[in-house]
């Protein structure tokens, strides 16, 4: 049994102890493997944990898509749609809630429509949209009305009391006030209902101006609301006392609440750490400007050496009487040609495994040298009892172990290519806007360690580019073996680009980088995207 509501701590610490079981098993067809990471992220979000959801988050949809479970996995696009909305996510939270919305729809599941409606009437109040606000209350309320439960129709009157209140509606807020009243004593040993219905009245008595009241039941509902364990609903009682306060003229106790909710809000880091980042971010840059530099240099001379077979062939082909001789010359040119251009290649091919060598180098340096340093000096800062000093010396030493698995992936030599491509996605994910969905084998057993690398480096690549240019909201990654041959599939909804433009132009090495890595391991690379439509990207590896 999940104590969700009433004590988040304990249903994460039973939440992670069903999961451990699961894993033991190692069978992906229990519905309720999948039903503890949901549940996991549904306790991470209560307690406004929001660094463990995404883990989770990954697990219990693959987890769902494997079980075909389409039913639970909507349920749970519903539920992780919260998560993005308390952390800021407006964007991806809607993308999720309106699937859900329409997933709901067709089945006519009532209750998740509700839920889902007021969710986003919520989401439009803190973006400031309150006629959307409104308009999400209504189709709410309408769905409940086809459920006729109580519990549901009582949680929207109080999102209309509340949006009337806020709204100065003081007419509407006791139309609807006078509702949940009289539904109220159905629920009178319920605490969460308590603490809504103090709410409703505080905003009742704030709307009518009725300060002095507005602040009583405000009050009741901040010394409940701290037995109740949500910080969510505790932030919410203190901006209640902070309206009140500032409405009624009493600005010191207005700002004291002003402070409680700031310090909920605030999630501030060390700044001394951006120093650290620019400065690796540095050394990265240059090492991806000399790299640039050397690139630009191979193609000009491939180009050359393109011009040059064209000239050879209007040359000669001019000049009849010297037919048979023009010819012989011609082949031998055109051979030699592609043997520079293969030289060429070949040369590009070293660049690149060169640059893998010096990343390695550069990683293992900050790995072993600065690293080793930095995990001693956060030792010793133990010693001094001084959080600030602990705190800066870890995130540092965090820091440079982010940078070190940027330049040279050491999860790719320790656990092998699939799981790389997992934690590589999951690290994404966790720092983006965008939405990942993923279906990855396992082929670690299938690939050498160079193909691995280079695979690994094609997928960075372009999700980078991706992140960087297409302005998606949403990119799919699946890795399959079918039969001989791996299939990697990335797609994204974003703006897409025309391939023969990108690929022609000299500034496109990224593009010009995966081409040669699918060279070098022998694999086939097909990028299919058009303007606003997204891009399509495939590599095929016959074993």
């Amino acid at each position: 049994m999940f104590y969700i509501n009433t004590n988040p701590k304990k249903a994460i610490a039973y939440s992670d102890e069903s999961i451990q079981l699961f894993e033991k098993t190692n069978d992906s067809s229990y519905y309720d493997w999948a039903n503890a990471h949901a549940l996991r992220v549904d306790n991470a979000t209560i307690s406004n944990n929001f660094s463990n959801i995404i883990p989770h988050a990954f697990s219990a949809m693959k987890l769902y898509k494997y079980q075909k479970n389409d039913e639970k996995l909507n349920d749970f696009h519903s539920s992780l749609s919260v998560s993005y909305s308390l952390n800021g996510l407006y964007k991806p939270a809607k993308t999720l809630r309106d699937e859900s919305i329409l997933y709901n729809k067709k089945i006519k599941n009532y209750p998740t429509l509700v839920i889902d409606y007021l969710n986003a009437a919520l989401d439009e109040k803190l973006q400031g949209n309150y006629t959307s606000q409104q308009e999400y209350l209504d189709k709410a309320l309408a769905n409940a009305a086809l459920l006729n439960i109580d519990h549901y129709t009582f949680l929207c009157y109080h999102g209309y009391v509340v949006f009337a209140s806020q709204q100065d509606k003081a007419a509407l807020a006791s139309t609807y006030f006078e509702k949940i009243k009289e539904i109220f004593p159905k629920f009178k040993n319920s605490v969460f209902h308590k603490i809504l219905f103090l709410e409703v009245q505080a905003y009742h008595q704030y709307a009518l101006k009725n300060y002095d009241a507005a602040e009583k039941f405000a009050l009741e509902k901040l010394k409940l609301s701290e037995s109740f364990n949500s910080k969510e609903i505790l932030q919410e009682a203190h901006e209640l006392l902070a309206l009140i306060y500032t409405a009624s003229g009493q600005t010191v106790k207005a700002k004291e609440q002003d402070y409680f909710v700031l310090k909920y809000l605030n999630d501030t880091k060390e700044n001394s750490l951006k120093n650290q980042l620019v400065y690796y971010q540095t050394i990265y840059e240059t090492e991806k400007r000399d790299l640039t530099i050397k690139n630009q240099q191979v193609n000009i001379a491939l180009l050359d050496a393109e011009n040059k077979v064209k000239n050879q062939w209007l040359f000669f082909g001019g000049l009849g009487l010297l037919a048979v001789f023009a010819f012989v010359w011609v082949i031998r040119s055109r051979n030699f040609a592609r043997k520079k251009q293969k030289l060429q290649e070949n040369f590009t091919q070293d660049i690149l495994n060169t640059q893998e060598e010096e990343r390695g180098r550069v990683a293992k340096e900050l790995h072993d040298g600065v690293g080793q340093q930095l995990m001693l000096l956060t030792r010793r800062s133990k010693n001094y009892n001084d959080p600030m000093l602990e705190n800066l010396a870890k995130d540092t030493l965090d820091t440079v172990r982010t940078i070190s698995q940027g330049l040279h992936p050491i999860v790719l030599e320790r656990l092998g290519f699939t799981a790389a491509v997992e934690d590589l996605v999951s690290t994404i994910d966790e720092n983006s806007d965008i939405f990942f969905t993923s279906d990855i084998e396992n082929i670690d057993t299938f690939i050498t360690k160079d193909q691995a690398l280079h695979l690994y480096r094609i997928i960075q690549e372009t999700l980078h580019n991706t992140l960087k240019h297409a302005n998606a909201n949403t990119v799919f990654l699946t890795i399959t073996k079918e039969k001989n041959t791996i299939l990697i599939r990335i797609k994204d909804d974003g703006k897409g680009f025309e391939y023969s433009k990108k690929i022609a132009s000299s500034k496109s090495l990224g593009m010009k980088s995966l081409l040669e890595r699918t060279k070098i391991i022998n694999a086939k690379l097909n990028i299919d995207s058009q303007l606003n439509r997204g891009t399509n990207t495939s590599i095929k590896v016959v074993l």
